[in-house]
């Protein structure tokens, strides 16, 4: 065991063993419920303090994102929580980087550093392929639209706006907003 603890502390190492830590170190956060949580609301107590903020930003970006969209929607970026997308490829990077560093260690008998390259290469084909199998499983978890509203009832009368090219005699996606102002999006079917 101390032999396994000095090899993950090695630098060739380390590069391996810090993303693990910090998937565990997270991990460890979220089961005690000390995790942040980057969505939520803030409340401050200002106390007497009048603060007054505003913000007029106007931003022109002429890019082209196709390629860099293509590669995130790769590995299910937006299909499932993007700390579910991190911590995977982190994980299987570590644990495959690690492993293959191992391997080459035992091979050569002796010192890796100028395979690191290859144990990096490794590290990342089995992150990006770990991640796109784990994470396309939990996609199919995740709703694909949320709904606010269960009261259906309160959905029939209300004027629907088509938001696909065409309903067809199965049905296609509308969106139509509920009592509550929330916009909705529902299945319909042409009648």
């Amino acid at each position: 065991m101390i032999e396994f603890l000095k090899d993950l502390s090695l630098w060739y190492n380390l590069i391996f063993t810090v993303p693990i830590l910090v998937v565990l170190f997270y991990l460890i956060l979220q089961i005690f419920g000390l995790a942040l949580d980057f969505g939520g609301d803030f409340d401050t107590d200002a106390g007497d303090a009048d603060i007054d903020v505003d913000v007029d930003a106007d931003i022109d970006v002429d890019t082209d994102f196709s390629a860099f969209e293509r590669a995130l929607g790769f590995i299910n970026v937006g299909k499932v929580p993007l700390v579910i997308v991190i911590s995977t490829f982190l994980l299987f990077w570590g644990v495959s980087g690690f492993m293959t560093n191992g391997i080459i260690r035992s091979a050569l008998d002796g010192f890796p550093s100028p395979f690191i390259m290859a144990s990096c290469g490794v590290a990342l084909v089995v992150g990006i392929m770990a991640t796109k199998f784990l994470s396309g499983l939990i996609a199919r978890w995740f709703p694909s639209i949320e709904t606010y509203s269960s009261n259906k009832e309160s959905l029939l009368g209300q004027v629907a706006r088509v938001v696909s090219g065409e309903i067809n005699a199965k049905s296609g996606p509308a969106h139509v907003v509920e009592p509550y102002g929330n916009v909705l999006t529902v299945f319909v079917i042409r009648s």
